[in-house]
């Protein structure tokens, strides 16, 4: 199992762990949860 670090793979907000665009790239899909930084999602992608 890879640890994750913390800046690189997620940040905490108001004592959250928000995973970053970056991890979630690299996990490869999405996991449909709505994730705040979601690559996949398109509420997040700013493409209209």
């Amino acid at each position: 199992m890879t640890s994750l670090k913390q800046g690189v793979d997620y940040v905490i907000e108001n004592g959250m762990f928000v995973f970053t665009a970056d991890y979630l790239r690299r996990r490869g899909k999405c996991c449909d949860s709505g994730c705040k930084n979601c690559p996949y999602c398109k509420k997040n992608n700013n493409t209209d």
